[in-house]
């Protein structure tokens, strides 16, 4: 079965172009929500998780500076297929990434 996905780029004003560009390279699912003022990644976040909420899918939040691999949109849909019934995150943040190698060392499925 076919997992369907849809996406939100999330982008500040003054990135606009970038989000609207990452959205085109995603594909026709897309969606833009960007900030128009300066109230914040968390207000935009907000937005984009209650628009979730509204969706009949899954539905995938990347931030205007995300670079997807080659093939990003089929190996989201494979993800989303082999944990049907979690929140799965790609998301590594910004801090040190000392659980990403320790995740591939065990060749675990997430990060501690």
């Amino acid at each position: 079965m076919e997992t369907q996905v849809k996406f939100v780029v999330v982008g500040h004003h003054s990135r606009e172009p970038q989000a609207r560009a990452l959205a085109y390279q995603i594909g026709p699912t897309a969606h833009v929500m960007i900030d128009p003022d300066n109230h914040g990644a968390n207000w935009n976040h907000r937005r984009a998780l209650e628009w979730a909420a509204g969706q009949s899918c899954r539905v995938v939040v990347l931030e205007d500076d995300a670079m997807p691999v080659a093939g990003f949109t089929d190996l989201v849909g494979e993800w989303l297929n082999r944990f049907p019934d979690s929140l799965v995150s790609f998301y590594l943040g910004t801090g040190p990434t000392t659980s990403v190698p320790d995740a591939d060392s065990r060749t675990t499925d997430s990060v501690r």
